[in-house]
């Protein structure tokens, strides 16, 4: 399976993607969000404010990378805190990832999915 990078740099070559507050913020709006990702260094409150908006409306939240580790997946300038991924068959995906990558039955963690390898 693709690593969550991969299917974030997808995501954004098909334009399914909204990056930052406010982008987010609409798409969940609108009802266009399937997944929230919000960065591990984002701030306490970020986190809590999406911990507690995205349920709301349905969507799934995973806090996951750091935010360069963000703008690299998604070749995107600055450093985003939080991403909302579009489609629902891409979120669908990049959320198995990223459960593939919390660690396998032995308590490794695959290293395409450590957030110490750049």
């Amino acid at each position: 399976m693709a690593s969550p990078d991969a299917w974030l740099g997808l995501a954004r070559r098909a334009g399914r993607i909204a990056v930052g507050r406010v982008a987010c913020r609409q798409a969940l709006r609108d009802r266009r969000a399937a997944a929230l990702v919000v960065a591990q260094d984002a701030s306490d409150a970020a986190k809590r404010h999406w911990a507690r908006v995205a349920p709301r409306h349905g969507v799934p939240v995973v806090l996951w990378g750091d935010m360069r580790r963000l703008a690299r997946a998604l070749g995107a300038p600055g450093q985003p805190g939080v991403v909302a991924i579009l489609d629902r068959a891409m979120a669908q995906n990049f959320l198995a990832s990223v459960n593939e990558c919390v660690e396998d039955a032995r308590g490794r963690r695959p290293s395409e999915c450590r957030s110490d390898v750049p």
